[in-house]
């Protein structure tokens, strides 16, 4: 039997029309060791990440600097044709394709004399695209040798199944060419009617050492001071950027004072509220952001202004957050039918601002698009708090039957701010069937909120009977 996949049907990427040529030449060597397969079609050059599946990515290496897989054939191609629109993978690296003693039908089964190694698996790097490279294997664990593939498309359902090792960062045109090559049928199934071959390897290694690496994660905070007292948790929240290549899982913590306690996500949301994959395995994409929240509970001798900080680490990286929770005795609560006023910061879960109360945006982020990043000006006599009265009925009304000067705001929005204490703060996650909605957003809408996690941080400022 040969080494075989999960066949699946997965809906990928359109293929890309016509456009200027794709680039040429070995890509820029960055945080982790290039590997270039030299084929009938074309150069194909992938990242292997050595750091986060270090016995996968040396097997393959070696295997590479050897130039075992020169002269070698990609044997199995599933493309477009049978499965749409983009296609699953192709595969290569058995030995008997380029042995002539051996016919077609043993490509894929492999040399029992190859060494096996362990499955690795990381959260960090999964089958989410087309250019996943992974280590193909028959279906029992821990036995894959020398055979890889290279998807065509997003491919889910091979996470935790198969070890994913590396990534295709040039030459992508060349995988869709191969994986549009015409295949048989029979006597054995998806092999390429005509031979396409691997004719030279080259390792590029990694030419940027760890202390290089640290500048690729940067985290700041929109609001450094939180309100609270002691004894009672709040939700604080940090965005963390990764500003490098960095692809493993960014690791928070916070540091705090002795006798206080803390925890990662929104231990306390209500039960209808699902929190997003992205919050739970805390993945930063390469060039991408993302909010971090901790539940900080103060010790209730604590009292003042108390620094503490909030450190992020991913591999050698490194960053951190100072803080401070300024601990003093809240006021009166935020219960449905007080009036409310409130501080509020509205930002897009990768920590892109869509509004704030406090102040307004300087030219690189234009209220009109969702800024890539953000610096801030105060302007007070501009910007000023919001007041609505929580939970108010009215809001239920159609708004042509609403009374004139009601003002209401979204549903999660008044689910954050229940139960505030004047002088608090907290994070607020608002899930789009509590926020703007889940249509579709317009062509010309380019602020459009709809389908979209929110996160606010919001500070009750007073709470008084209507």
């Amino acid at each position: 039997m040969g080494l075989l996949l999960l066949t699946l049907a997965l809906a990928g990427c359109a293929a890309p029309g016509i456009g200027p040529a794709p680039p040429t030449g070995p890509p820029p060597a960055g945080f982790y060791p290039l590997v270039r397969l030299g084929t009938d079609h074309g150069d194909i050059w992938f990242e292997v990440y050595d750091e986060m599946v270090p016995a996968t990515a040396e097997n393959f290496l070696q295997y590479a600097r050897n130039h075992f897989y020169e002269g070698t054939k990609f044997h199995r191609v599933i493309g477009p044709e049978k499965q749409p629109p983009t296609g699953f993978m192709i595969q290569g690296g058995d030995p008997n394709t380029k042995d002539p003693s051996k016919g077609r039908d043993t490509w894929g089964q492999g040399q029992p004399g190859l060494a096996r190694i362990p499955d690795e698996y990381t959260r960090a790097l999964r089958f989410d695209g087309p250019g996943v490279v992974g280590m193909a294997r028959p279906s029992e664990p821990n036995s894959a040798s020398s055979q890889f593939f290279i998807t065509l498309s997003a491919q889910p359902a091979l996470d935790d199944k198969y070890a994913a090792f590396g990534r295709v960062v040039r030459g992508m045109e060349v995988v869709r060419a191969i994986g549009n090559a015409k295949t048989s049928a029979a006597p054995v199934a998806d092999v390429p009617v005509e031979d396409i071959g691997i004719v030279r390897t080259e390792v590029v290694d990694a030419v940027r050492n760890a202390s290089q690496v640290r500048a690729g994660l940067n985290a700041w905070a929109y609001q450094q001071v939180w309100n609270a007292t002691g004894g009672r948790g709040e939700l604080v929240s940090v965005v963390v950027e990764n500003t490098g290549n960095l692809r493993e899982e960014v690791n928070a913590s916070l540091e705090v004072p002795s006798g206080w306690t803390w925890a990662l996500n929104f231990p306390d949301l209500p039960a209808f509220v699902t929190i997003p994959q992205a919050y739970t395995t805390r993945i930063v994409p390469a060039n991408g952001s993302e909010v971090f929240s901790f539940r900080v509970t103060p010790a209730n001798d604590s009292a003042g202004d108390v620094p503490f900080r909030a450190v992020l680490r991913s591999g050698p990286a490194e960053a951190s957050v100072p803080l401070v929770l300024h601990l003093a005795q809240l006021g009166a609560e935020a219960v449905p039918g007080t009036n409310v006023t409130l501080h509020y910061t509205g930002m897009l879960t990768d920590g892109r601002l869509f509004d704030a109360d406090r102040y307004a945006l300087t030219a690189n982020a234009s209220i009109h698009t969702f800024p890539d990043r953000l610096t801030f000006d105060r302007a007070p006599e501009r910007y000023r708090p919001l007041s609505f009265i929580l939970d108010n009925p009215d809001c239920q009304k159609p708004v042509a039957q609403r009374p004139p000067g009601t003002n209401c705001v979204v549903t999660g929005f008044s689910d954050g701010a229940r139960g505030l204490r004047v002088g608090e703060s907290r994070t607020v996650l608002v899930p789009p069937e509590n926020g703007y909605g889940t249509a579709a957003c317009g062509p010309l809408q380019q602020t459009c909120l709809s389908g979209k996690w929110l996160i606010f941080i919001v500070e009750l400022l007073r709470a008084a009977p209507p």
